[in-house]
């Protein structure tokens, strides 16, 4: 295991919240002890686990030196990553849900990536996986090549016109953050979100970064169809609210104009994103109304720095909360359409290579069935027959 002096080399802490998770906790903590570079040391927060993984992670823990446990009370995740923080003695920090799986190269890539090309931020591909059969979907990169492999500010993509919602999603475990930045700028996760947490710190650390490195590497595999997942649970306004935190951190730095290009685009991202996801109907009223209240004159404001791939939902949304359902209802419907188109493409290339298989089945049968093959294969076996006999009339 690496060394703890922080002087010497790059020191990765991973940092874990686990609440009840005893069905998935293995095999997560598995792919962090197949790192192919250990990382300086995995944090374990347990949040008043009741299902025995408090008692995992302390028998963990006293065989393994690479993972610490820390117990507190049922806080929740904010509160949990929080106390990773705090605790954590590395000079660059990981985040990794306890239900998801770490590719083997995730330590050892950041830790090359930190070495040789520094930044406040370092963020990386993903893919998605799913629990009935561990199929796996390659989740989008950022389309823009030019980005890739060299530190660059949030003032640069302003530059270019790039909403920084296109070069990364509100996930912190796609996010290595230098630890010098975490603690001078003052971040941490705000305890009062129960979800979206995670959109308030990357902005927050985005707005005070002065570099940020794009990987194209897929280092994180995120578990789909958790029926305990929070993405699966009401959220009612917390996006809103940690848009508030955003916004509020921009302001006390001096940047939120200078900044609006990001901020505009979040705002319609995380609007268009609430809506097509809404809990139920109470939801979605809820969710329509806080925006057209708050948001609405602000994203009006700077419509032309809006990015292409939201502006029709946010025209739909201007027509009110039925054309919005009904372009939402046409989009899903054609998603739905090149799903089956997709699947029917598949499904015939499955046929055909069936078909191939079947081909190649018959004509090894008729190959061992034809005399040539019989020929050559006595003349294969007469030399370990003849040796066997000779050896039986030794005896």
């Amino acid at each position: 295991m690496e060394s703890t002096d922080r002087s010497d080399a790059v020191g990765i802490s991973i940092i874990i919240p686990v609440h009840n998770d005893m069905e998935h906790l293995g095999a997560c903590l598995d792919s962090l002890k197949a790192q192919t570079l250990a990382p300086l040391e995995v944090l374990c927060i347990d949040d008043g686990s009741s299902d025995g993984s408090s008692e995992f992670l302390d028998n963990l823990c006293a065989r393994d030196p690479l993972f610490r446990v820390v117990h507190q009370q049922q806080s929740g995740v904010s509160a949990a990553r929080n106390r990773g923080l705090d605790a954590a003695r590395g000079s660059h920090i990981l985040f990794v849900d306890s239900d998801d799986v770490a590719d083997p190269s995730l330590v050892r890539t950041c830790h090359s990536a930190a070495s040789s090309r520094p930044a406040h931020l370092t963020i990386f591909g993903f893919d998605e996986f799913y629990r009935q059969d561990y199929a796996t979907i390659d989740r989008e990169l950022c389309d823009v090549d030019e980005l890739y492999d060299r530190p660059f500010t949030l003032d640069h993509l302003s530059s270019l016109s790039i909403p920084a919602f296109r070069v990364v999603t509100p996930n912190v475990w796609r996010i290595m953050f230098e630890r010098e930045l975490v603690d001078k700028s003052g971040i941490r996760f705000h305890e009062d979100l129960a979800t979206s947490e995670d959109l308030a710190f990357i902005y927050e650390a985005l707005i005070a970064s002065d570099s940020i490195l794009l990987l194209k590497d897929r280092l994180y595999h995120y578990r789909r169809g958790n029926p305990g997942s929070l993405t699966r649970a009401p959220r009612g306004l917390a996006g809103f609210k940690a848009l508030d935190y955003v916004f509020a951190f921009a302001r006390s730095r001096g940047c939120e104009q200078r900044f609006s290009l990001h901020l505009a685009n979040i705002v319609a991202d995380l609007t268009c994103y609430a809506l097509s996801t809404a809990y139920d109907k109470n939801e979605f009223v809820e969710l329509v109304s806080e925006y057209d209240a708050k948001w609405k004159p602000f994203v009006h404001s700077h419509e032309e720095a809006i990015d292409h791939c939201l502006r029709a939902s946010l025209e739909a949304l201007d027509g009110g909360a039925m054309d919005f359902l009904f372009f939402a209802y046409d989009r899903s419907r054609a998603d739905l359409d090149s799903f089956r188109l997709f699947e029917t493409y598949q499904r015939h290339r499955a046929d055909v290579a069936e078909a191939e298989v079947q081909k190649l089945r018959g004509e090894v049968d008729d190959l061992r069935n034809s005399t040539s093959y019989r020929i050559g294969n006595m003349f294969v076996r007469f030399p370990a027959r003849f040796k066997n006999l000779f050896n039986t009339r030794g005896d």
